[in-house]
């Protein structure tokens, strides 16, 4: 039976995704994109619209969690109540530590994986047929719930937790648009249906990313369409090229970034599997798989050094923020932060012990052995 260790691609995906999630949030956070959007309701007819290139790496990362974890259960090591038992306990404790930046990200990655863990127990055990229901369902919902103006509407950057009652919880999960979990979870489901269906390795263009092709091509069709029944987007003007600043309603984004997943995740399995033969892909993999493995304190670290760095650069002086604006400035600091991150797994793995802060934290209340 295959095993997330024996598609090596797997961890390739994985610190592609995490990377590529944390230099996106970086973006959002330091050119203040948050504070753009929240001040541009007069263009904006709905909230629930996407960036489909930095949002790419958001849903790859949930896409992956799906996909791992229908290989967990796979391997039948552990029984399937103690594995949901563990993933549920694991998404309990990533959701507690992204409540510490809701501040300044409110729906960062370490929410919404946690809420998909959490949650995962109730139809992790569903077959596929069932599974792709429930994903058609969800898809739809986003973008029904993404539409409707309800009185439980909370604020669109995040929620006050000290005040917040059931009501605005409610709305902030389910009606808060960019910020509503739902269309997160339906590419968390997405892994779960492919790592029940298409694991093995059959090359680098497999019928399932031709099927991916078509599906990224309707969603670039249909968008227009969207347009049309919810509004127009507009444009935002905050980056130098058009073509970086993309959106799409909630609906068409789900269509174009399920149909991308498809491609490039069994691409990128089929080359790990060919450079896993060689000695240098090897070790390169090998190496890649100790970053991965420690993927969430990668995360962490980034959000942690943000938070600091917010905290001093803002502090009480709003003019302050817009130093940060130039690119020049913005990627150096953001792969500053990162290559910060990666130093700090190295000294902790080498002198702490073999398990990053996050990981080890996870498997010591979860159970895992992961």
């Amino acid at each position: 039976m295959s095993s997330n260790r024996e598609i090596k691609g797997i961890a390739i995906s994985y610190l592609l995704a995490i990377v590529g999630t944390t230099l996106a949030n970086e973006t959002f956070v330091l050119k203040q994109i948050v504070e753009v959007l929240k001040s541009y309701p007069s263009i904006r007819a709905t909230h629930e619209i996407y960036f489909i290139w930095f949002d790419f790496f958001p849903a790859l990362f949930l896409f992956l969690n799906g996909y791992t974890m229908t290989l967990a259960f796979k391997s039948k090591k552990q029984s399937r109540r103690r594995l949901m038992g563990h993933y549920s306990r694991r998404g309990l404790v990533l959701f507690a530590l992204g409540l510490l930046f809701i501040g300044f990200w409110p729906a960062n990655i370490l929410i919404i994986a946690g809420v998909c863990f959490f949650i995962s127990p109730l139809f992790i055990r569903w077959d596929s047929l069932v599974l792709q229901i429930l994903l058609f369902s969800v898809v739809l919902l986003s973008t029904v719930l993404g539409n409707l103006d309800v009185p439980i509407y909370p604020s669109f950057s995040g929620i006050n937790i000290i005040d917040a009652n059931a009501m605005d919880i409610v709305g902030f999960l389910f009606f808060n648009g960019y910020y509503s979990v739902l269309p997160w979870v339906s590419f968390f489901i997405l892994g779960l249906i492919f790592g029940k269906t298409h694991v093995r390795v059959k090359g680098w263009l497999p019928p399932i990313g031709l099927l991916g092709l078509g599906i990224m091509i309707a969603g670039i069709l249909v968008q227009p369409f969207m347009n049309k029944l919810c509004g127009d987007i507009g444009e935002l003007n905050v980056f130098s090229t058009d073509l970086i600043g993309i959106r799409f309603h909630s609906f068409s984004f789900i269509l174009f970034q399920t149909g991308l997943i498809l491609m490039v995740v069994p691409a990128i399995n089929y080359f790990a599997k060919k450079w896993n033969e060689t000695i240098i892909g090897a070790k390169l993999i090998g190496w890649i798989d100790r970053f991965s493995s420690s993927k969430y304190t990668l995360y962490f670290f980034v959000c942690a050094q943000t938070g600091i760095l917010w905290a001093l650069i803002k502090g009480g002086n709003q003019t302050r923020i817009f130093w940060f604006k130039p690119i020049y400035i913005l990627i150096p600091t953001s792969l500053a932060m990162l290559g910060i991150s990666f130093l700090l797994v190295l000294w902790w793995k080498k002198k702490v012990t073999d398990k990053a802060p996050v990981e080890w934290l996870l498997k010591n209340i979860s159970g895992s052995r992961k």
